[in-house]
């Protein structure tokens, strides 16, 4: 029996500034085992080419709560 994926309406918050640079972060996923931790991943990408493009590599980050 397929159940309803229950659905939830999440508002961004506001932007902060968090470095000096090109690169910018995006936060996609977070979660929380049964044991508590938590873990939140993102990934970032440099904008510092030609007319604001992306240049270099996709930085995936990972932050685990101890």
């Amino acid at each position: 029996m397929d159940r309803p994926v229950p659905t939830t309406s999440v508002r961004p918050g506001p932007r902060t500034k968090l470095v000096d640079s090109a690169r910018y972060f995006f936060a996609y996923d977070g979660t929380v085992l049964p044991d508590g931790t938590v873990v939140i991943s993102q990934s970032s990408i440099d904008y510092s080419g030609p007319g604001g493009s992306p240049v270099g590599q996709v930085w995936q980050h990972v932050f685990v709560s101890l």
